[in-house]
């Protein structure tokens, strides 16, 4: 996904990227964000679709916190 933009990601339906961080610096995404080498994505998503975000980044790519 790196060098990607948002737009260019399909994610499951109601799963949302809300926040990156880069470097330190929190980046509101917009669908031109471009994805890069260490980003970290915050994806807000119901429990049942974290095996199809796993299927998406790869499950050693993720860190669940779970509300």
């Amino acid at each position: 996904m790196i060098g990607k933009t948002l737009a260019d990601i399909t994610l499951p339906p109601n799963t949302v990227v809300n926040a990156i961080v880069r470097q330190d610096y929190l980046i509101p995404p917009t669908g031109q964000t471009k994805i890069e080498p260490g980003d970290l994505l915050y994806v807000l998503a119901s429990t049942y679709r974290h095996d199809q975000l796993d299927r998406k980044f790869g499950e050693d790519g993720l860190e669940r916190v779970e509300l």
